[in-house]
């Protein structure tokens, strides 16, 4: 009797993670934005110019949610915190795979303050990413992002130790070169103003 009960629950489980729904990813992430370096917004203090407006790029390694794989896919935030977002997708994307992104960065430890304002519009456009040994470039039609890296003590990067956030986690801080967005209502234009670079990983089950 005991071990047909064993039997049964263990069938049970089995079932059970069979069909969970989860999600995962393995992410690179950067942003930009018009306030001093760092910015005030990591460290829980108001923006610098009481608003935080810039440009942001995940860049997914490996990733799911649910049964839509999103491996390789980039994301490209144009954003006035807690304001409002723009959201550029990659162009290769599938309208599934965009649905999957969208729910996926807005889980718990993501990037989920990114999407707190509201969604002005999602769009599936070429993005493109460009890195040498001292900047990083990423960009969409319309919006151009370029920073640089800051260094220290013998040369090494310049990072922000035991923040809150998972994408701030493991960082490294940088300047922007040049920040702007154009040809709408929102646009900008920025240099000499924050920026970061970091990597993370976060997984859970979708409720």
């Amino acid at each position: 009797m005991k071990t047909c009960i064993l039997t049964m629950l263990l069938s049970i489980c089995y079932f059970t993670n069979l069909n969970a729904q989860t999600w995962a990813f393995d992410a690179d992430y950067a942003e930009s934005c018009d306030c001093s370096v760092p910015c005030p917004c990591l460290l829980g203090q108001d923006p610098t110019n009481r608003s935080c407006t810039g440009n942001s790029i995940i860049m997914i390694k490996k990733g799911h949610y649910d049964a839509v794989n999103v491996d390789g896919l980039k994301l490209y935030v144009t954003f006035e915190l807690n304001s409002w977002s723009k959201v550029y997708v990659d162009q290769s994307a599938t309208q599934a795979q965009v649905d999957a992104l969208m729910k996926l960065l807005k889980q718990p430890r993501t990037v989920a303050f990114l999407f707190k304002g509201k969604i002005l519009s999602v769009e599936k456009v070429p993005v493109s990413v460009g890195k040498t040994d001292s900047t990083l470039t990423y960009s969409v039609p319309g919006s151009y992002t370029q920073i640089q890296y800051l260094k220290g003590k013998d040369g090494k990067p310049v990072s922000l130790q035991n923040l809150k956030g998972n994408f701030a986690s493991n960082n490294m801080l940088c300047k922007s070169v040049k920040l702007e967005h154009t040809g709408d209502e929102k646009a900008f234009s920025f240099s000499n103003t924050h920026g970061l670079v970091s990597n993370f990983s976060a997984s859970g089950d979708i409720k």
